[in-house]
């Protein structure tokens, strides 16, 4: 960590404490100075009062109850001062406001009126008083808004709450003149004021539930219960809810005549009731009554009556026994079915009452019990469900989905009302009809909440939906009944708990056998007449319900595969078992009907497989049994589908199966051919399930396949793509000879091709398995396809036809066609436009069988692939898998399918990387020497292919080091090979052999020798057959000092030195010392060719294996002594010259021995660049150099080991100045201090000191200047120590240094890379899964550029494989070349691999992870020129995110290639409004990003939680309350009032400000702000953002744009002669100026982050406290007026310097006028200002550059706008600028089924286990638009 981290964490001695200071008082004026501390208490007391944090106001009511007590004697003034303030802030629009000063009131009125007790004196306040002060605190006042109207009003309730709950007007005596008038004055609100009425009906409520049941207080209740009528409230929902509370401890009082037996719930008042409830008062009331009474209000929310009548309805139901047995007979039941289901869910209600309807069901079914379900999902409730789900443009479409999510978080919550709710929503008044997949979705969820016993239940029902389905007509039957099979296979799908299920399989009644049960019965069986009737399907299953069926068994098995059940194959012998069992059974008649040879042949099969199922597998051919009875399953299971071609392969497996369990010689041929032929037609199946259960019999089988068995497969990679391909493997060549022999034309022919791929294949496809439930897009798109253009066909037909009145189809040329219409020379005329019309069709058809062939043998050839690159897995060591490489070193050809070409040789790769695996062992050499030669030979038809010569050379090796480890002296005869080779290499220039071949068995035949390395190097001298003659090139000359040196990893890719990442090294040019890679890229030989530098120094470094007898000692000196390189590692090096083609150069020739010893002996690029990471820049001040010390004495011993003014004896500082020793302050670490070395430098104004236990014999020490606030380096402190006596040189180091210190907290930032359990996360490796090494102090840069580059956009623009390096005379200097080479590094996988440095063995349990990229030559690029990003400090995550991107949009984008950062663009739309005239500006600003702001709200502290530090002390632990995501956002957006001068109407009375979106990105980057200021430093809050995974709207945050009853503002007067002027944001200003900084630094962070943020700006000041001239005033408007003066001027020179940057001319100059020529402001205008056109007045004239084009609007406008979490940046730490960096990103993790969280710890890339915890403290989020 750097510098900022120490000085924000904990500065050694002190933080300047301005507020202690100004609250400390003066002795000037110290009873103002006391008056006006007193008066600021109150404020934030009356501030905490309006808090959102309910602990926060209770605390404030709290304390200012206290203060106004009568015990502690206020004076009259201050409490009706007290009273007044509380009742005005009643009047506000916060409701959490309200609640707090509503409470507070309350309670001191009581304790004002309280009958014991003192009096305060003077006071002289009485009911009537009071209330009359309400009524004027409350008054309106002039013209007001109705907003403000509508708060005074909401206020003066409130204070009738306070002064009725305050129990006053019965206590200590009733008076009830001031009762009356105070019940008058609220029900003349809830009559007069219908949006009041319910808040009126809540205070009356409670006054009841509040009110004590005593005699004298009667007369209170029968006013309150009279006046519900005499105010005609009583038929209302409202008077209803009193009238309850009323009945329910004071129904004597209740007025006679208004509801029947005074019960509003009795029978005879539904009616009425209904009428109520809905709103309708004209008809529950007269007509002269009704006037009376205003209707209530719109109000989206049910009023809480209905709350209050449904909750006392079921607690008059649980006292019934009835009740609860018959939901249709309970009181909650007809109450729910008349009222709610009539009234609200009716037909003829209004979508508002369909809403309420929605909100009650919500609330209500997460607290009914189960047996009101029947009731509560009622006839017209389930209608309007789903019709307002079945489609999203429904206008209450997502209430309804809010009732959906209820639903499904009942069942969650109780897990035994699942199978009610399941009944309730598919049958009586729910239907297994989901249109919608909301509905599916919850059916999943209730059905998944329940436990093993409820599912059985539940598919027992589903089970008899399937069997009735409610419906006579066929295709509703069916697709209700898909709907439940949908249903039961998701069940299966998504079941979590199957090792629970394992043991209970067994068992008969089971759930998940029950479900295999009825899809197996309804796939493959019909009733038969024996079967009972309610087992018989009404109506019968149809065939295409029953291939449903068979679609759906099969992608359940295909779940269950992988599930234990006994044994793998469990599952499959179960469905078989199943179907032999209904087979057998008289109710059930099989639809697969079987002649009696073939029902021979199953009987036969059917008894094979109980034997092999019971086979003895002791003699270790388990797997193969384990195998054959897969294929057995399956094989039948395709016969039950109706394959008869199936049926042969039984016949094949008999003869496996005979084969294996008795074999016989030359009987193994023929069973493996049929082995391999079932497995091929296994493969064959376009369904997902029998392609892997042909990898898993094969992995099972692959022992014992043969060399023709295997060859028949390689075979297969070799069929072209074509339709003779096609007719080739599914051996349809003799059934099509025939068609093309009776068709002349070719096309023709083709097309016949089409019934073989339509018929079969196409329509197996449409039924494939797991992704294939439904019918394939892809074939819905050709079908489409086909149809337009046989419309098309048609068309052109019917229009050459017309004249003759044919149709173009033959229906209507039949009988009734008359011959007559047509003569003959009619006919000969249309001929040739038939002909003609035929033939199009007939080519276009052709092309579309010939594509289609294509993609089957494609697929085809794919899936044998697969089964090869098992072999070559399970087989390694087997010689037949040599058989292997050159098929497939065939597909990495160019000219070969790209699909098959990257698979292919990273397959090979893989496989032949193995260095642990033994090699295979030759019986005989012969046939592998014709591998080898073919090889060779293949490596000529790479067609350039990188891939293919890496292939070709990593196979070749392959089989060398088999042929030598066979017999050592075939190597002779391996080098003829290779001596061939390289001279037909050598002689033919356009040879495609790539050299890269021979140089690397040449490395390879070195390393494998079993010689002294003097004998290596003769052997390495003895291959050069030639001298290089470029040893004394006049170019050659030795590194400068300042010239970097590219030793450590290739400039252009991360190939490095270390032989683990290319056994070739790294070759460092000797010319200019670029880095370039020796593997199969040949960065170096391209290097080489394109700049004429041949000689390059080849590094190798490999990790030296240390042997150690005992634990390595620990760490007991503070000093840290850093491990070199050559501690760890053995480095070779030797000369190779590209133009000579000699690979070991003397270097002891020419000028090599001087400039090799210099790159060898040079700084390299990265330590050039590294600045010490843990050590800080300091250097001497003012002070530190003209340091005045007191007069000189002797410090003796003794006074050197105490503070002064305590006991402490460490931590002591000695001042410079006086010699005074005093203690710091605490630190971390537990170090104590009780800071009197800060006291004294305040009362002194001695401004340095020193750590006494930090001095050293060398003359280091910490050194502190109180008066920079820094540490500082005193040059003289030798001398200064000698001054007080103490001699350096004596001195022994007892404490940590400050930095010390500093590495010690830095290392305690760490991310846990461990699960709750404690177990190690498991570590990623591959594509995308790469991790970046910490430089010092760069997990900002390296969690930043994770989070960037899982992103598509950039992904696509810099991740180019294939594509050639960028043509860059220095490619570390060039932006675009090292985006390039980090987006390889992190995207390929080439380099993600684990860290073969580290052995772990049974004591080491974590597993190993990366060793990581280091992206040093990026962060070189990135930080160049930047005050910050240029350091090795720690920095901030998201200004270093603004900072690459604005790079990258300034580096140049060629087409097609487009700018990445376009995605995060978008457009906010600013509106600003007059508060007093209302007219509006809006304003566009083009933004990469948002700033949202995190509200901070403590939370209580937990006494009984104990939080110590490392020494075990206790310490303080803030927790803050949760926000959402939501609630950020809202705050964003919401309106803000600032301080402007209206140019309109020339008022002060400020603007409304607000911004929305007016486009959205494709990418949003939001950035959480958790910092508050505490002692004027930004500290980072832990404040928990809840942001889930699922999709958010922001559509409620878009822009309407200018509306047609608003009005513009019109420009400022001056704007035509100030067009670029700059004038400070008003509002910005004074919020700057509010916190306390002075207008001149304002205006200059206004001026440099772009006159808007005031956060931004605020950032900006305390990084630039420290600038010397930050108070120096600064015309921004020199140079941008409109004459020509000399301040217009431009030096030319300051925009060359610009322009070195990547700014252009006229950006340049225009930023130079804009900050009257400073080239540092200059700097930050530009970042600031983006999008600026620039001045092209280059003469500095003031006309106008021409007018630029409108530019077209960043982000997109449309909606829905549905943003889901992608990746965040996650930060650890008090600081942006200390702690750690993290990222997460969500990725496909392979063999996982959906997008997992992947943590990005710099090098540790693993699987990430508290993601959710994490999401809630990231720094940054990246959204992605859906």
């Amino acid at each position: 960590m750097g510098r900022k981290a120490a000085k924000s964490a904990n500065p050694p001695q002190g933080q300047k404490r301005p507020r202690e200071d100004a609250e400390a008082g003066s002795p000037d004026k110290p009873v103002k100075r006391k008056r006006q501390a007193n008066d600021l208490s109150m404020v934030e007391l009356y501030n905490d009062l309006a808090a959102e944090s309910e602990e926060i106001r209770l605390e404030a009511a709290k304390q200012l109850i206290l203060k106004f007590s009568p015990e502690n004697k206020p004076s009259a003034t201050d409490v009706l001062k007290a009273l007044n303030r509380l009742i005005q802030g009643l009047c506000t629009h916060r409701k959490a406001a309200r609640f707090g000063f509503c409470v507070t009131l309350t309670e001191l009125l009581r304790l004002i009126f309280a009958p014991s007790g003192a009096s305060i004196e003077g006071l002289d306040l009485n009911v009537d008083t009071l209330l009359k002060k309400v009524e004027k605190q409350t008054k309106t006042e002039g013209n007001v808004s109705g907003l403000e109207r509508r708060n005074h009003l909401i206020g003066k309730l409130f204070a009738y709450k306070a002064v009725l709950q305050s129990s006053i007007l019965i206590e200590p005596e009733l008076a009830m003149n001031s009762w009356n008038q105070l019940l008058d004055l609220v029900f003349g609100m809830a009559r007069d004021t219908p949006w009041l009425r319910e808040e009126c009906a809540l205070v009356l409520v409670q006054t009841i539930e509040t009110l004590p049941t005593e005699a004298k207080l009667e007369p209170c209740v029968r006013a309150l219960s009279d006046r519900l009528v005499s105010y005609k409230i009583a038929n209302t929902p409202e008077g209803i809810a009193v009238w309850l509370a009323l009945q329910e401890q004071h129904a004597f009082t209740l007025p006679p005549n208004v509801w029947h037996d005074n019960d509003p719930l009795s029978m005879k008042n539904r009616p009425k009731l209904a009428k109520v409830l809905k709103g309708d008062i004209q008809s529950s009331l007269g007509s002269d009554e009704s006037d009376a009474v205003k209707s209530a209000a719109t109000n989206a929310n049910p009023q809480f009556a209905w709350n209050t009548l449904l909750s006392k309805v079921l607690q008059m139901d649980s006292e019934s026994k009835a009740a609860r047995t018959d939901a249709s007979k309970s009181q909650f039941g007809q109450l729910w079915l008349h009222i709610v289901d009539a009234q609200l869910f009716g037909s003829s209600s209004s979508h508002e009452r369909k809403s309420w309807g929605f909100k009650l069901f919500a609330q209500m079914i997460g607290q009914v019990p189960e047996w009101t379900f029947p009731a509560l999902f009622s006839p017209n409730f389930m209608r309007t469900l789903r019709n307002q789900t079945s489609k999203d443009d429904r206008f209450l479409h997502a209430a309804a989905l809010l009732a959906w999510k209820a639903i499904a978080r009942r069942a969650q919550q109780t897990p035994e009302s699942s199978l009610s709710l399941i009944v309730e929503l598919t049958s009586k008044n729910g239907t297994t009809d989901f249109e919608h997949s909301s509905k599916a979705e919850t059916l999943e969820k209730v059905a998944l909440a329940a436990d093993n016993n409820g599912l059985r239940k539940i598919v027992r029902h589903l089970h008899s939906l399937l069997i009735r389905p409610e419906t006579t007509e066929q295709n509703v039957a069916d697709h209700r009944r898909q709907t439940i099979a949908d249903l039961l296979l998701n069940i299966v799908k998504h079941y979590t708990h199957y090792d629970d299920l394992v043991a209970e399989f067994s068992e008969k009644d089971n759930w998940l056998r029950n479900t295999l049960d009825l899809l197996v019965e309804h796939a493959y069986f019909n009733p038969s007449q024996n079967a009972k009737a309610r087992k018989v399907p009404s109506p019968l299953i149809s065939d295409s319900s029953r291939e449903m069926f068979q679609e759906r068994l099969s992608s359940c098995l295909t779940r269950l595969r992988p599930v234990a059940a006994g044994s793998q194959t469990s599952f499959g012998v179960v469905v078989v078992d199943k179907v032999r069992s209904k087979a057998a059974n008289q109710a059930f008649e099989q639809i697969f009907k079987a002649d009696e040879g073939v029902q021979e042949t199953l009987e036969k099969a059917y008894e094979t497989l109980d034997i092999v199922k019971t086979s003895d597998t002791t003699d270790g051919k388990a797997s193969v049994f384990q195998g054959l009875t897969l294929l057995y399953a399956f094989t039948f299971i395709q016969i039950f589908n109706g394959d008869t071609d199936a049926i042969m392969m039984l016949h094949d497996l008999d003869a496996s199966y005979n084969a294996i369990s008795n074999p016989k010689k030359g009987a193994s041929s023929e069973s493996q051919d049929g082995f391999i032929e079932i497995l091929l037609s296994f493969l064959g199946n376009t369904r997902t399930l029998f392609h892997k259960i042909a990898i898993e019999a094969f992995t099972a089988f692959a022992p014992e396949i043969s060399l023709e068995g295997l060859r028949s497969m390689t075979d297969i990679l070799d069929t072209e793509e074509t339709l003779e391909g096609q007719k080739q493997l599914f051996s349809q060549a003799d059934e099509e000879a025939d068609v093309a022999e009776s068709d002349d034309d070719e096309d023709t022919e083709d097309a016949s091709d089409v019934e073989m791929v339509g018929g079969d294949a196409k329509d197996d496809e449409s039924n494939s398995g797991d992704s294939e439930d439904s019918n394939s897009s892809d074939g819905d798109s050709e079908d489409e396809d086909d149809d337009d253009e046989l419309t098309q066909f048609n068309n052109k037909l019917a229009l050459t036809l017309q004249t003759s009145g044919l149709a173009a189809n033959g229906d209507e040329s039949g009988d009734d066609s008359d011959d007559s219409d047509m003569d003959d020379e009619q006919m000969m005329a249309l001929d040739p436009h038939l002909s003609n019309i035929f033939k199009q069709r007939s080519q276009i058809a052709g092309k579309k069988q010939r594509e289609e062939a294509k993609q089957n043998v494609i697929r085809f050839k794919s899936r044998v692939l697969d089964l090869l690159a098992v072999f070559l897995d399970k087989q390694f060591s087997n010689p037949l898998s040599l058989e292997v490489l050159l098929p497939v070193l065939r597909l990495t050809r160019a000219s070969a399918n790209k699909q098959f070409t990257d698979r292919s040789a990273k397959l090979l790769q893989s496989t032949l990387a193995k260095n642990n695996t033994p090699l295979p062992l030759l019986e005989d050499a012969e046939p592998v020497w014709e591998i080898l030669k073919a090889v060779h030979e293949e490596a000529k038809q790479g067609g350039a292919s990188t891939a293919h010569g890496s292939a070709c050379s990593a196979a070749s090796l392959h089989v060398v080091r088999t042929l030598v480890n066979a017999d050592p002296d075939n190597y002779a005869k391996v080098v003829d090979v290779y001596a061939e080779s390289q001279k037909n290499w050598f002689m033919d220039r356009k040879s495609e052999v790539r050299d890269s071949m021979f140089s690397q068995f040449l490395n390879w035949s070195s390393r494998s020798r079993s010689a002294t390395k003097a004998e290596a190097d003769d052997f390495r001298r003895a291959a050069a057959r030639m001298a290089c003659t470029h040893v004394n090139a006049a170019e050659l000359r030795a590194p400068g000092p300042s010239q970097s040196v590219y030793r450590e990893d290739c400039t252009q890719c991360f190939d490095s030195i270390s032989t683990q990442d290319d056994p070739s090294g790294l070759d460092v040019c000797l010319y200019c010392f670029n880095g370039g890679c020796t593997s199969d890229r040949s960065h170096s030989s391209l290097h080489a060719a394109k700049t004429s530098h041949p000689l390059v120094l080849n590094i190798k470094r490999t990790r030296k294996q240390v042997q150690r007898d005992e634990p390595p000692q620990k760490v007991s000196r503070l000093a840290i002594a850093a491990e070199t390189e050559a501690d760890r590692y053995d480095t070779t090096t030797h000369v190779k010259c590209y133009a000579c083609g000699v690979d070991d150069v003397d270097k002891s020739s020419g000028k090599l021995s001087e400039v090799v010893d210099a790159v060898l002996k040079a700084n390299t690029f990265a330590r050039q660049e590294e600045v010490k990471a843990w050590e800080q820049e300091m250097t001497a001040c003012e002070h530190t150099l003209c340091l005045e010390q007191d007069a000189a004495r002797q410090i003796e011993s003794q006074g050197l080991g105490q503070c002064s003014s305590c006991d402490l004896k460490e931590n002591l500082w000695l001042c410079l100045s006086c010699g005074n020793l005093g203690c710091g302050r605490q630190q971390f670490g537990g170090i104590g201090g009780n800071s009197h070395g800060v006291a004294h430098t305040k009362s002194s104004g001695h401004p340095v000191a020193v750590k006494l236990g930090s001095l050293t014999a060398d003359g280091t020490a910490d050194v502190y200047c109180y008066s920079c606030d820094e540490e500082r380096v005193d040059p003289e402190l030798p001398n200064h120590l000698a001054h007080w006596g103490i001699n350096i040189k004596d001195r022994i180091k007892t404490e940590k240094s400050l930095t010390e210190m500093q590495v010690e907290q830095n290392l305690l930032w760490e991310f846990s890379m461990t699960t709750e359990d404690g177990k190690e996360l498991k570590p990623l490796f591959g594509p995308n899964f790469t991790g970046l090494k910490n430089l010092g102090n760069s997990c900002y840069l390296n969690s930043t550029l994770q989070a960037l580059f899982a992103m598509p956009e950039f992904a696509d623009r810099y991740y180019l494989p294939d594509r050639p390096p960028p043509d860059a005379p220095q490619p570390a200097e060039d932006l675009e070349t090292q985006l390039r080479k980090v987006a390889d590094g992190l995207l390929s996988g080439r380099y993600s691999k684990p860290d073969s440095d580290v052995i772990t063995s049974e004591n080491t349990p974590e597993a190993p992870h990366q060793k990581g990229l280091a992206p040093a030559m990026l962060k070189h690029l990135i930080g160049r020129g930047h005050e910050e990003f240029s350091t090795m400090r720690q920095q901030d995550a998201f200004e270093l995110l603004l900072h690459i991107l604005k790079l990258i949009s300034r580096s140049q984008h060629v087409a097609p290639a487009q700018d990445p950062v376009d995605a995060f663009r978008f457009v906010m739309e600013q509106r600003l409004q007059c508060l007093n005239c209302k007219k509006v500006r809006y304003r566009d600003d083009e933004q990469e990003n948002i700033s949202i702001p995190v509200p901070i709200r403590r939370l209580p502290k937990d006494d009984s939680m104990e939080v110590t530090d490392s020494e075990g002390k206790e310490k303080p632990k803030e927790e803050f309350e949760s926000v959402t995501l939501k609630e950020c956002l809202d705050i964003f957006t919401a309106d803000e009032v600032v301080e402007l001068t209206c140019s309109a109407c020339g008022s002060k009375a400020g603007f409304t400000k607000k911004s929305l979106f007016k486009t959205f990105p494709a990418v949003l980057a939001v950035n959480a702000r958790r910092f508050e200021i505490v002692n004027w430093v930004p500290t980072k809050q832990d404040v928990p953002v809840l942001v889930d995974d699922e999709a958010f709207s922001f559509d409620a945050y878009k822009s309407k744009g200018l509306q047609q009853d608003e009005e513009l503002l019109p420009e400022d007067a001056d704007a035509g002669s100030a067009t670029n002027k700059w004038v400070p944001n008003e509002g910005a200003l004074s919020m700057l100026e509010a916190m306390g900084f002075p207008r001149v630094r304002c205006e200059k962070a206004l001026h440099a982050t772009g006159n808007a943020d005031p956060e931004a700006a605020s950032n900006w000041l305390f990084a630039h406290m420290e600038d010397p001239d930050i108070d120096t005033p600064v015309d921004f408007n020199a140079g941008s007026g409109s004459g020509g003066g000399a301040s217009s001027a431009v030096d030319p020179e300051k925009i060359e310097n610009l322009g070195a940057m990547g700014f252009s001319a006229p950006q340049a100059r225009q930023a130079l006028k804009e900050t009257g020529g400073d080239m540092e402001r200059a700097v930050d205008w530009l970042f600031s200002h983006p999008d600026a056109q620039g001045d092209f007045d280059e003469g500095g004239s003031s006309e106008e550059p021409t007018a630029a084009k409108e530019k077209t609007l960043a982000g997109s406008d449309k909606l829905p706008a549905n943003f889901q979490l992608q990746s965040i940046v996650c930060h650890k730490g008090s600081s942006i600028h200390a702690g750690h960096y993290v990222a997460f990103v969500r990725k496909q993790i392979p063999d996982e089924q959906s997008a997992a969280w992947v943590l990005f710890n710099d090098e540790k890339v693993a699987k990430a286990a508290d993601v959710e915890e994490m999401k809630k403290f990231a720094y940054v989020y990246f959204f992605r638009r859906l």
